[in-house]
């Protein structure tokens, strides 16, 4: 089982962070005029994507191929 660089412990998977993420929403006044809200879709605006130590929550990867290759370690 890998072990986590940053913090020490055993982990058998990592947390993946994409940012830039872009949800879409369509708002629109309900009959009392306040804003309803109604999702339409999920846009990646970039490709930002880290892994992360379940652990202690630190970066630990930028690529799935390094995150592939750790996880794979006994």
């Amino acid at each position: 089982m890998p072990v986590c660089p940053k913090c020490g412990k055993k982990i058998d998977f990592l947390i993946n962070y994409v940012r830039n993420i872009t949800e879409e929403f369509r708002t629109t006044l309900n009959n009392r005029g306040e804003p309803e809200y109604e999702y339409v879709d999920t846009f990646l605006s970039g490709s930002d994507s880290v892994y992360a130590c379940p652990e202690c929550d630190e970066d630990l990867f930028d690529s799935e191929e390094e995150a592939v290759e750790f996880l794979k370690q006994k």
